[in-house]
């Protein structure tokens, strides 16, 4: 057979098919020259040698087929760029948290293509640590976990997988990775590699894979103290009670200096809000400036504490609690404590001085007739800090309107006005602390009872607060407290509103005479709420208590404005209707006027021009005898 060179971009001119379709084609990839894509230099057909006219329709077939095969690379004998089938590894986690105490797991998968003997594949992975905490050295545990479609062994950090037997298939095999944190290890990232390699019958398609383990100390393990965690707390006396929860720390500078004023107990814990289990040795100090010694004992045996430690101690125990005692100063004492450098907590302890001052307090605003009320009394230092008041002595401006007993306690005798004294001495006798309360006597029955309003032209709508006042016959305000000042009916309104408070029943409650309720103000008009005198006001009639206020509504206004408005213009357009209508009757008689003097002048005009055409025809008859002399004589002027 003669050889044969194929020159495709000839053998493209010169192949023709029916219709032209591929004729198209081809003059097309000649133009692009895409047929440099093709990498075989084929040597099959010498192009020029090939004419249209000796083709037959079965060689135009196959010479179609073969472009297409070349186009579409089938015939291309150029290397294939297919990934070759080779031993790879996975691992199920890269990453994973845990605490002290407790395990990691991921699992090393092998997979590669078996051998044709069996044995003839064998992958081997090594276990590394690339990063581990300082003081760390926990290393991962291999265990072989699926040999099942392959032999699964491991030696220390080292595993192998191989193949079972002769098979064409891939085959796998697993390995399980534990990371066992023991309690105790070292918080931190621990970082392993897990690297590939083949030992026998294939090629390597896998790189190293990775397992990162976060590690966080379990919270009973953790021993870095948190401050934000750790409490301090301090109650007063030598004890602490189990609630571990602040007391009132307000004492006398003159307690013993051998008497603890105060306790302080200190729990040291770490982020997790877990107590140490090891306390750390504590440091108090009192702030320079601030009264008080310190001194500690064991926990839980704070009773029999001595201040021997001074200003500034440290504790002899873990846990030790820490007492707070007086050095007879007054003022605030600021007690740090420390753990190392690192400051826990800072408590406060009041010592105060004699008391200098007093101060009362009396409730009722009016004490009424024959009620009492006692008088509380609170002391303070020269520091302002309170004090113990000590025995205190009371008297009266006016024992006609108030009595006072030596304990405080206030009687009302009659409606009026009184100051009670509080002293230091009997008698307030060269007394040297002194404090005055004012007290209000006031009748249980009212004189007068009358209402008044915080708008007495409320908007609708508005809130509107009420105001009864209620005075004796001494004008002064009637008792604190349930008076009946009004009948069972109670309060009743003209017209509905929302939102009322005043009484419905006969009780009305005072402070100093005065009772507030509220209501809100309806669309429009005017609201009177009215009572009937009750039992507790001196009138026997039992007269009307009544109030009223007038609501104003701007949007009802202005409606209402318009609407009188818009009558108005309607009225001035009926008035310019009427006037129109009047005008227009006067038009109409004037014109009707007009019209008859319209008539009479054309009747006289029709007389005018009847008489003048009868002139006119007069005048013709004797224009005509003239023009008939006229003739006559030029007829006789010719004959002459």
């Amino acid at each position: 057979m003669k050889h044969v060179i194929f020159h495709l971009p000839s053998f493209l001119r010169r192949v023709r098919i029916h219709g032209g379709e591929f004729d198209s084609s081809a003059r097309a990839m000649n133009r692009e020259k895409q047929v440099r894509l093709l990498q075989a230099d084929l040597r099959i057909v010498r192009g020029s040698t090939i004419e249209r006219k000796q083709m037959s329709t079965t060689i135009k077939r196959v010479a179609l087929i073969a472009v297409a095969a070349l186009g579409l690379g089938v015939l291309s004998v150029a290397p294939s760029q297919a990934v070759s089938q080779a031993d790879t590894l996975a691992i199920s986690a890269t990453t994973a948290s845990i605490l002290t105490g407790e395990t990691a797991t991921a699992t090393l998968t092998g997979t590669f293509l078996s051998d044709t003997v069996a044995g003839g594949d064998t992958l081997t992975v090594t276990s590394s640590a690339t990063s581990l905490p300082a003081g760390g050295n926990v290393m991962p545990t291999l265990v072989a976990s699926d040999t099942v479609n392959a032999v699964v062994s491991v030696s220390g950090n080292v595993a192998r997988i191989v193949n079972v037997a002769a098979a064409v298939t891939a085959t796998s095999g697993k390995i399980t990775v534990n990371v066992v944190m023991p309690a105790g290890a070292k918080p931190g990232v621990y970082a392993y590699k897990f690297t590939p390699s083949v030992a026998t019958g294939s090629a390597l398609n896998s790189a190293a894979v990775t397992f990162t383990v976060t590690v966080t100390a379990a919270p009973a393990e953790d021993t870095v103290l948190s401050v934000a965690k750790s409490t301090s707390f301090i109650q007063t006396g030598e004890s602490v009670t189990s609630a571990a929860a602040d007391s009132a720390t307000v004492v006398a500078k003159t307690l013993a200096p051998t008497a603890q004023a105060a306790t302080i107990v200190v729990s040291v814990k770490n982020a997790n809000g877990t107590t140490l289990a090891t306390q750390p040795l504590l440091t108090a100090m009192i702030k320079s400036g601030t009264p008080g010694t310190l001194g500690s004992s064991a926990a839980n045996v704070s009773s029999g504490m001595t201040s021997s430690g001074g200003r500034s101690i440290t504790t002899t125990t873990a846990g030790d609690v820490i007492g707070v005692f007086s050095d007879g100063t007054a003022g605030v004492s600021e007690i740090e404590i420390y753990a190392g450098t690192v400051l826990l907590a800072t408590e406060k302890v009041t010592f105060f001085g004699d008391v200098a001052s007093y101060t009362g307090t009396f409730t009722p605003k009016a004490l009424g007739v024959g009620e009492t009320s006692t008088i509380t009394v609170t002391g303070k230092d020269a520091a302002g800090n309170a004090a113990t008041v000590g025995t205190v002595y009371y008297t009266t401006s006016d024992s006609s309107v108030a009595t006072v007993t030596s304990g405080g306690v206030v009687e009302g005798k009659k409606s009026g006005k009184a100051t009670i004294s509080i002293c230091n001495t009997s008698a307030c006798t060269a007394a040297t602390i002194t404090s005055t309360v004012a007290v209000q006597i006031g009748a249980l029955k009212a004189a007068t009872v009358a209402l008044s309003f915080s708008n007495a032209t409320p908007t609708a709508g508005e809130k509107v607060t009420v105001t009864l006042t209620a005075t004796d016959a001494s004008g002064n305000a009637v008792a604190d407290g349930a008076r009946f000042l009004v009948s069972s009916a109670g309060f009743t309104s003209s017209v509905v509103v929302s939102g009322s408070t005043l009484p419905t029943g006969e009780t009305v409650t005072l402070s100093a005479g005065v009772a507030s309720y509220i209501f809100y103000a309806p669309a429009a008009g005017t609201v009177t709420f009215t009572a009937t005198e009750g039992s507790a006001t001196d009138s026997t009639t039992k007269g009307t208590i009544t109030g009223s206020v007038t609501v104003s509504n701007p949007g009802l206004d202005a409606a209402t404005d318009a609407a009188i408005e818009a009558f108005d213009a309607a009225n001035a357009a009926t008035d310019a209707a009427l006037s129109a209508a009047e005008a227009a009757d006067l038009a109409t008689q004037a014109a009707q006027e007009a019209s008859d003097a319209v008539a009479a002048l054309s009747e006289t005009v029709t007389q005018l021009i009847a008489g003048l055409q009868a002139q006119i025809k007069s005048l013709a008859a004797v224009v005509a005898k003239i023009a008939a002399a006229t003739a006559k004589i030029q007829a006789q002027t010719k004959k002459k």
